[in-house]
């Protein structure tokens, strides 16, 4: 909600927290969300015990990877498009926010940038990413707004997906 407040396109989402009752959730959020639906613990990364769900069963046992891990998951469509990140770095080369070059992430193996994509060398990033100038600034100042509204320090790390529309989607902070 932060990061909508700051004109920041996020995938609409449910958050659940452990103690719920899981069933009753997930008939609710498979009634309402289009599939496929991604569900992954609000504050791990690694993309550790993410599932995208594309049945109600699915969607419940993604519940039951996420609460082996955290006690809240984060539930939301699964935005198809080109998945890109972009650090930023405070006071650099004369800048007070200095977005690095935009990353292209392709996984090979996967049909997502899972853990196992992440860390066996199959994924290809590309650098700079090949994308239009207008785009690439998009990303680069989204990642600024998103450094400045969660109140950032030093460094981070914003990955988006741009859809085939070109529309930007912030998915989680590093």
């Amino acid at each position: 909600d932060t990061l909508r407040a700051h004109g920041i396109r996020v995938p609409e989402h449910e958050l659940v927290h452990v103690s719920e009752d899981r069933d009753e959730r997930v008939h609710e959020i498979f009634t309402k969300m289009p599939l496929p639906i991604v569900v992954k613990p609000r504050s791990l990364g690694s993309s550790v015990a993410v599932t995208i769900a594309e049945s109600f069963r699915e969607l419940r046992d993604g519940l039951d990877a996420v609460f082996a891990v955290s006690e809240y998951a984060l539930i939301q469509p699964k935005i198809t498009g080109r998945e890109m990140t972009c650090g930023v770095v405070e006071r650099f080369r004369d800048e007070e926010l200095y977005a690095l070059p935009v990353v292209e992430i392709k996984p090979t193996t996967s049909h997502f940038f899972d853990y196992a994509a992440k860390y066996d060398g199959s994924t290809e990033e590309i650098v700079p990413a090949e994308i239009p100038t207008t785009l690439r600034d998009e990303i680069q100042e989204t990642a600024k707004t998103v450094h400045r509204a969660l109140g950032l320090r030093q460094y981070s790390r914003t990955d988006v997906i741009v859809t085939p529309k070109n529309s930007v989607y912030v998915l989680e902070v590093n």
